[in-house]
């Protein structure tokens, strides 16, 4: 047996990622999102990922797996899962053939869902911004320019910035592309990046995928081209080739010849590893079984919502995973449960399309002194809904990511996300007043 496993050395750790695979599935197919970054990031994975240096063996991972399995028994996020299980593959690949490149960590990240939840919630507040960009441009052109959130009106045609603007799809593309070329370079010039190097690089990139999108949406409105015509889906891929993916490409070439420094050739310690890796291994896998077939963690959750029982004129409910419902004749709501600061913030943006709805028209309205997040919605059968939120502790009342999780970073009390949805904008606008003028959250309060 020993003979054999020698002479085919790839037998035991294939094996071995073959086990991991299967006594993580049923905690990764809830998990994983199947969607158009995995599928490109798992289809350029062999020429991105590669063994660096092979008479290098490395435990690296194997203790980032451990601090992800027990953060995972505390918190119960399931990312923590995830990146244990990814790690825990690593960890096998590096302890058998060597150290990996080290791009496998972000494109590892960039595969798990957490990467689209924060595209996704990022762009909302870019893409208001690059409107506005946008329409000052236009209007420094002479154009006559209304913006309104999302919405640019020119000369009478209205023109909306998407989520395809600054989208899941365009940065997943260009962050891929900035890892191959890092990948590529790295193998023909046998030198890696430094530090320095990948965050100019990182930092870069992000920049290309901004002016790429702002001068996709001049071009759009210039040549007058509408969604889902051709002229609308050309613009866009000779955006993203001319103004983002080449400008990577070329930058990147600067960066190895500037802020790279040569691989050196390890020294192999490879069994004195390998007893270490089974000793990892054998915990790893014992702890992603007992999580994946035996125990499951729930998501730590905060105290239970505190608000008075008997508010005058709601119907009031609790649906799924602790989310009341509130219902009048002009008016739904819905308070998501308590957040911590590390943790999901239940968005509507992407609630709602998994409800079947688009958002036609997203702003940031000012209702008295506070701002709030808002949302055309337009149903499959033609209905439109009016939505606002907002994140709520009940004395503080805000739409800042960084302001609600530094707030319950320092201790203040618990924030809660607030959505109001109405049939029109009269009634949404007296709803979301009525509600940010008063603690919703304290005992006894009325509405």
């Amino acid at each position: 047996m020993k003979e054999l496993l020698k002479r085919n050395s790839w037998v035991l750790p294939i094996c071995l990622i073959a086990l991991t695979c299967a006594i993580s599935y049923n905690v990764l197919s809830i998990y994983l999102v199947k969607s158009f970054n995995m599928y490109a990031g798992l289809m350029l994975t062999p020429f991105i990922v590669y063994v660096r240096e092979p008479s290098k063996y490395s435990n690296r991972f194997g203790i980032l797996a451990l601090f992800c399995l027990v953060g995972y028994a505390l918190i119960g996020i399931k990312t923590l899962y995830y990146l244990c299980f990814a790690f825990t593959v690593l960890l096998i690949i590096e302890s058998f053939f060597g150290m990996m490149n080290n791009i496998v960590i972000a494109l590892v990240v960039l595969l798990g869902s957490i990467s689209q939840y924060f595209i996704k919630l990022f762009s909302f507040p870019i893409r208001l911004e690059l409107t506005e960009l946008a329409g000052a441009i236009l209007s420094f052109f002479g154009l006559t320019v209304e913006v309104a959130g999302n919405i640019l009106n020119v000369n009478g045609l209205d023109f909306s910035v998407d989520p395809e603007c600054m989208g899941l799809k365009m940065v997943t593309t260009s962050l891929l592309a900035m890892f191959l070329f890092i990948s590529l370079k790295e193998r023909n010039k046998k030198r890696k990046l430094s530090f320095l190097g990948t965050t100019y690089l990182a930092s870069t990139t992000l920049f290309f995928v901004l002016f790429a999108n702002l001068l996709r949406i001049l071009a759009l409105v210039l040549f007058k081209s509408f969604p889902e015509t051709a002229s609308h889906e050309l613009i866009g891929i000779i955006s993203l080739c001319v103004y983002a993916i080449l400008p990577i490409w070329w930058n990147s070439s600067i960066a190895y010849k500037t802020l790279s420094k040569p691989i050196k050739a390890g020294i192999s310690m490879r069994h004195a590893n390998l007893k270490f890796s089974y000793a990892v291994l054998a915990i790893l896998v014992i702890g992603l079984s007992y999580f994946n077939l035996i125990y499951n963690p729930t998501t730590i959750q905060s105290s239970p919502l505190t608000m008075n029982m008997n508010l005058k004129g709601y119907d009031m409910d609790t649906t799924a995973h602790n989310v009341v419902q509130l219902k009048s004749d002009t008016s739904l709501i819905y308070i998501k449960p308590p957040m911590p600061f590390y943790g999901s913030d239940h968005n509507p943006s992407i609630c709602w399309l998994g409800s079947g709805y688009k958002f036609e028209k997203e702003t940031i309205l000012d209702i008295g002194n506070y701002k709030v997040f808002y949302g055309l919605l337009s149903g499959k059968h033609g209905e439109m809904l009016h939505t606002s939120w907002w994140y709520d502790n009940g004395l503080d009342k805000t739409i800042n990511q960084l302001d609600w999780r530094w707030s319950s970073l320092k201790g203040a009390e618990e924030y809660r996300l607030v959505n109001v949805t109405c049939s029109n904008m009269k009634d949404l606008q007296l709803e979301v007043e009525k509600l940010l003028t008063q603690n919703i959250f304290e005992k006894h309060a009325t509405i």
